[in-house]
């Protein structure tokens, strides 16, 4: 027996070996790979099954109990069954009494194999000496059992006692060596393979270290931009040749616009194009959202939602679907050539492999160094640009403009100076032709130079102290301001401002200003008495105010009582309490007391506006109920409304505090506003309204009526004196035209205000808001 197990150990072995090769070879999660090495471990356990221990006729015993539990240890269930159904139907072929027992002991032994395997899962400590050691123990005291259990009554005993030392000795020893083999087959093919990928990735770093070198070197050699995406397109082709490289480029505007697309040719380009219903090249790039945070990062970073996410608001999902099925595309990574302040461009990486990995520092290393290298070219254009602009404003400014370079003598001393720069302006001040002082000296030409201006000149270029000359004549005629100051060590920059007519313009000046004191002296005696004059006129106004007010006060008086007399006199006749009287007598017996109540009002009016200009309204400030008031005033109003068939309403807010303001001036205004509102409503309603307002500690009233309304440009011109608003159709109103004037008046008066909300059609809405208390 022991014999025979050394043989199904190593047929385990070298068959395992082979099983675990082939199934390495078979995609993960495929179908295929249980399938095989079920059929795999089956076969071992044939061929163990050939060449047995054979205990009595049709009872043999093998390996096949180590086989099976390997089958459910490294395979786990689907392996086991597959295993397990093999080497049942063939040793049910081999026949004899033993089968029943036999298809028992593959049953136990596999479904222990796959217990095991559930528990070394949850417990990796059990592939140790002693976890196998149980194993293989538990996995043969079920053969054991097995063979109790089915084995002929009158054999069973005898085979067992012949065969259990061996079986519990030699077979668990046998378990624990096949697995242990195995396992160190797994731990050294599995070292090989993470050597294969050590030194595949240290080669593949390598070659990407220097790829990335010579792409550096080429970027430092780029003077235009141009240069720098043919190294960004050649850097991406070369590190990642396999897939699709979609590089973008940051316009005018800021934002980015497809350049080119590389990995894949011109007609495969096309038909992309044809797929997404529009041009790739020169296309704008949808930059919003996650995407454009994505590329301001600079980092290499994954896109979640794949090709949809890029073309995001420029393909439908099931475009981007189509197209990444067409080329295969499995992920999208893009790398912003940016800062968090710029985007020269951005590389979108359309990956077609399955599982790969990018070079994440070389790639972005490389965008760095890209987004360095632009930065550097705009720079150089950039400066450019400014040498150009400052070359135009030396050349077109109106002011002289040299730059010179001191000389000085043995002992430091400025002596002479030589001309470096010298604009047009310059030249024409001085008479002299275009270049004609470049690379002479001062000396040179001009013999008669100042002394003094050469050795200020020397002294600014020497120290850097800037220095300035008013008034300086350096072509003989005309005269020039010079502000003079050091560009750089040794060398001065005079800037010559030709001041002869501005110097004629101060003398006159100070010309006028020597005589200044004699026109103010002049002006003063005007004014004063101009003053004069408005002195007595003032005093003339005074009188006649004076005057006009005791001439109204005089003449109201005057009016006033006999107008008592004949609205009282009228008043009778009119009741009948003088006699009767005939219709027609008595009708024009009223049409006089109208009258005269008519002209009473109007002088009433006429001489509250009077005080109100005068500043001569006396308040008379007290406590009252707003409430009260309001109803008050209602029935007042109410004959006049029921007159014209008008509704009369009257909303309160509960419990309204009183107030403090004069009584009677309010009781006026709220009768104007009611007035107004019954004579200018033909129909519908008026409603009063009192509120208070909690924010301003105020109250208001307002008076809503369903007439006419007014247009916006007459809804401030009816407040003015003596105004009425004639409506087209309509008869004009009767009235002085101050009722308003006179209520905006008062309500200023009291602290408050006098609103008008209204519309044509819609009705007016007049609206006094008064303080609670008037200081």
């Amino acid at each position: 027996m022991a014999l025979t197990l050394v043989q199904n150990v190593a047929l385990i072995v070298m068959l395992a070996t082979i099983q675990r090769y082939l199934s390495r070879r078979l995609p993960t999660g495929s179908w295929a790979r249980p399938l095989v090495s079920g059929a795999l471990y089956g076969l071992v356990a044939v061929i163990g099954m050939n060449i047995p221990f054979e205990a009595a006729d049709g009872i043999f015993y093998d390996g096949r109990s180590i086989v099976m539990g390997l089958a459910g240890l490294f395979g786990g269930a689907p392996v086991a069954i597959v295993a397990g159904l093999i080497a049942s139907a063939y040793r049910a072929y081999l026949g004899g009494v033993g089968v029943p027992a036999g298809v028992l002991t593959i049953v136990f032994t596999a479904a222990a194999g796959v217990g095991f395997h559930h528990l070394v899962r949850v417990s990796p400590g059990m592939l140790r000496i002693p976890g196998l050691m149980t194993f293989g123990v538990a996995l043969h005291l079920l053969m054991l059992l097995a063979q109790f259990l089915l084995l002929p009554a009158d054999t069973a005993p005898e085979i067992i006692a012949a065969i259990w030392l061996p079986v519990m000795t030699l077979f668990p020893l046998g378990t624990v060596l096949t697995v242990r083999l195995m396992l160190d087959q797994d731990e050294r093919e599995s070292a090989q393979a993470d050597l294969a990928l050590a030194v595949a990735s240290a080669e593949r770093r390598a070659a990407d270290a220097e790829l990335l070198a010579r792409a550096s070197a080429d970027l430092l050699s780029c003077d235009d931009r141009q240069r720098v995406f043919a190294v960004i397109e050649e850097f991406f082709s070369e590190l990642f040749p396999r897939d699709i490289i979609i590089v973008n480029e940051a316009g005018a505007d800021g934002g980015l616009f497809t350049r080119s697309v590389v990995g894949i040719d011109a007609g495969l380009v096309q038909q992309g194009e044809e797929l997404a219903g529009h041009r790739v090249i020169g296309r704008p790039v949808n930059t919003s959202g996650e995407y454009e945070v994505m590329y301001s990062s600079g980092s290499l970073l994954e896109l979640e939602g794949g090709l949809a996410e890029v073309a995001a608001g420029e393909l439908s999902l099931t475009a981007a679907e189509a197209i990444a099925r067409t080329f295969g595309i499995q992920r999208v990574w893009t790398v912003g050539v940016s800062d968090s302040a710029k985007t020269y461009a951005g590389v979108a990486i359309l990956v077609r492999r399955e599982g790969a990995q990018p070079p994440r520092g070389v790639v972005e290393s490389f965008a760095h160094l890209c987004f360095v290298a632009f930065a550097r070219i705009e720079a150089i254009d950039q400066l450019a640009e400014s040498e150009a602009q400052q070359s135009r404003l030396f050349a077109n400014m109106s002011e002289g403009l040299i730059v010179g370079e001191t000389i000085v003598d043995d002992e430091g001393q400025p002596v002479d100076y030589r001309y470096i720069k010298v604009n047009a302006a310059f030249e024409r001040m001085m008479g002299w032709a275009a270049g004609e002082a470049l690379g002479h000296t001062a000396l040179e030409i001009a013999p008669s130079m100042s002394r003094d201006r050469i050795e200020l000149y020397g002294h600014v270029a020497i120290t850097g102290i800037p220095a300035r000359l008013d008034s300086v004549s350096i072509d003989g005629e005309r005269e020039y301001d010079l502000i003079v100051y050091s560009p750089q060590q040794g060398q001065f920059a005079v800037i010559a401002s030709d001041v002869t007519e501005r110097r004629a313009v101060d003398r006159e000046l100070d010309s006028y200003r020597a005589h200044l004191e004699e026109l103010v002296a002049e002006r003063t005696a005007d004014l004063a008495a101009a003053n004069e004059g408005l002195v007595l006129a003032n005093v003339e106004l005074q009188r006649a105010t004076e005057a006009k007010s005791a001439f109204l006060a005089s003449v109201s008086h005057e009016f006033r009582t006999p107008l008592n007399s004949i609205i009282g006199f009228s008043s009778l006749l009119a009741e009948g309490m003088l006699g009767p009287m005939a219709p027609q007598q008595r009708e024009k017996v009223e049409i006089v007391n109208r009258s005269g109540q008519h002209l009473l009002s109007l002088i009433n009016d006429v001489l509250d506006l009077e005080r109100v200009a005068a500043g001569r309204v006396e308040i008379h400030l007290g406590r009252f109920s707003p409430t009260e008031l309001v109803h008050e005033v209602m029935d007042t109003v109410a004959p006049l409304a029921q007159g014209k068939g008008l509704e009369l309403r009257v909303a309160t807010a509960a419990d309204l505090p009183d107030i403090e303001s004069d009584h009677a001036k309010v009781r006026q205004i709220m009768l104007n506003l009611l007035g107004n509102a019954i004579k200018f409503t033909d129909e519908g309603r008026i409603e009063v309204s009192v509120a208070r307002d909690e924010r301003t500690d105020s109250v208001s009233f307002s008076v809503a009526d369903t007439g006419p309304g007014i247009v916006e440009r007459d809804q401030e011109r009816i407040f003015e004196r003596f105004t009425q608003i004639q409506e087209h159709g309509r008869i004009k109103p009767a009235g002085t035209g101050l009722g308003l004037a006179i209520s905006r008046e008062y309500a200023e008066l009291l602290g408050g205000t006098l609103e008008l909300v209204s519309s044509p059609g819609a009705g007016s809405t007049f609206t006094l808001r008064l303080p609670l208390a008037n200081d």
